[in-house]
């Protein structure tokens, strides 16, 4: 009988150390968003409705970055991956966020609401002329595609100019990841 007790406590305990992240921008993929925080678990799509994507946040590396803005309208909106996480590992995704402010939303998924939070772009950092480099913009283009957006929101992101990455260390970091993207699209096929 205290055995039972023990194992409910801890299922408990469990239970309150998980978060819900939205995700819709470089960590849509799960390839990515594991190597940041292993803890996390891909549960799905979710829409926002009255919101825009963006490659609009300046990055520490001079190029843009995703980001979201309130738009409001029934046409406009926002796809992304709804991901379970250890409220300790969270840290781990802010410091990767640099750059970015912390902002709650309740997403739906099959019929449930999810008090989840996701990084918008801080003010400060918000450039409308930077553009995203190829690799980076291809981790977005690879999480659409992973999560099965709509194919007019894949064009979308497909649609924004992007630059090459002239600092070669960088680019072979990420092109590992989007390596090992494709080489798990490949035996998919």
């Amino acid at each position: 009988m205290p055995r039972a007790r023990t194992n409910t406590l801890k299922v408990n305990i469990r239970m309150h150390d998980l978060i819900f992240y939205l995700a819709y921008g470089s960590n849509l993929h799960p390839e990515r968003m594991l190597r940041r925080v292993p803890s996390a678990r891909h549960l799905g799509t979710a829409y926002l409705e009255g919101w825009s994507l963006c490659f609009n946040k300046l990055g520490k590396d001079g190029s843009a970055k995703c980001n979201i803005m309130p738009c409001p309208g029934e046409d406009n909106g926002v796809y992304a991956a709804l991901y379970e996480l250890s409220k300790s590992e969270k840290i781990q995704l802010d410091k990767a966020e640099n750059g970015y402010r912390i902002c709650h939303i309740t997403a739906k998924l099959g019929g449930r609401s999810y008090k989840t939070f996701t990084y918008v772009a801080e003010v400060q950092h918000i450039d409308h002329s930077c553009v995203p480099y190829d690799w980076y913009r291809d981790l977005v283009l690879m999480g659409a595609w992973f999560n099965e957006f709509p194919d007019s929101y894949i064009a979308h992101i497909e649609s924004f100019d992007v630059a090459q990455d002239r600092n070669l260390e960088r680019y072979a970091r990420n092109r590992v990841i989007l390596d090992a993207i494709y080489e798990q699209i490949s035996e998919l096929s």
